[in-house]
C-alpha cells in the first residue's frame, strides 16, 4: 500500500464536502464518508466536527419526525427514498451522537 501526505486544512475540506455530498444520499459512500470519520475523528478540527454536527442535525431536524408521518413515507418511498431513508437517517444519527458528545482537542498544526 502506498501512502501519501495530506494537509490537515485539506482533510478537514474534503470531509465537510464529503458529508454534504453523501448526506440524503441511498449509496455506498454514506457509509464510507462515516466509517471515514471515525476512523480519523482525532485528526479533525473540533470546528469541522462542530460544522459536520450542525449538518447532520439540520437533516434530522428537517425529516427524521417526518418519517413518522405515513403519508410522509408513502411520498419517500414512491420516489426512490431522496433522503436515503430511516435506515440512512437513523446511522446519520448515531454518527451524530458520538460526535457531538466528545470534547475535542484542537491538533497541534506543525
Amino acid at each position: 500500500m502506498s501512502y501519501m501526505t495530506v494537509k490537515i486544512d485539506d482533510l478537514n475540506d474534503i470531509v465537510i464536502y464529503a458529508v454534504r455530498y453523501t448526506l440524503g444520499r441511498k449509496s455506498y459512500a454514506p457509509e464510507d464518508v462515516r466509517r471515514f470519520i471515525r476512523k480519523y475523528q482525532a485528526e479533525l478540527l473540533s470546528s469541522v466536527i462542530e460544522c459536520i454536527c450542525c449538518d447532520i442535525r439540520y437533516l434530522l431536524d428537517r425529516h427524521y419526525d417526518r418519517l413518522q408521518d405515513s403519508d410522509y413515507r408513502e411520498t419517500h418511498q414512491r420516489f426512490g427514498g431522496l433522503l436515503g431513508g430511516e435506515t440512512e437517517l437513523l446511522k446519520w444519527k448515531a454518527l451524530y451522537e458520538e460526535l457531538s458528545y466528545r470534547e475535542y482537542k484542537e491538533p497541534q498544526l506543525d
